[in-house]
């Protein structure tokens, strides 16, 4: 698995430190072959010390900006994965495009 780790958290500076962490999130946890991430918000949520409520609203904040995407339902709940944006960014990184970024295996 890979992880994106900013040095400073710096990243896209219109993303705000909860947006940049949620990403980060993204990219470091289980995913499916497509990219989606199966945990339930909750989950995720605790993982970062968020309440469900804010978590729910950030994420929500990062599909409006293009960083996350709804990939799929279960009942009525939505599934998320890292947008091509996002996946683009960790790409470029990888390539040494985005200096400010390190990866870093997991």
């Amino acid at each position: 698995m890979i992880r994106v780790v900013s040095d400073v958290q710096r990243g896209d500076k219109r993303l705000t430190p909860g947006q940049r962490l949620v990403v980060l999130l993204y990219g470091s946890v289980k995913q499916d072959a497509n990219g989606t991430v199966s945990m339930q918000g909750t989950e995720l949520a605790s993982m970062l010390g968020m309440t469900q409520p804010a978590f729910s609203r950030v994420r929500k904040e990062l599909v409006e900006l293009g960083w996350l995407e709804v990939s799929g339902q279960v009942g009525h709940y939505n599934m998320y994965r890292l947008s091509d944006k996002a996946n683009q960014l960790i790409e470029d990184q990888q390539h040494g495009v985005v200096p400010h970024l390190r990866v870093v295996g997991s």
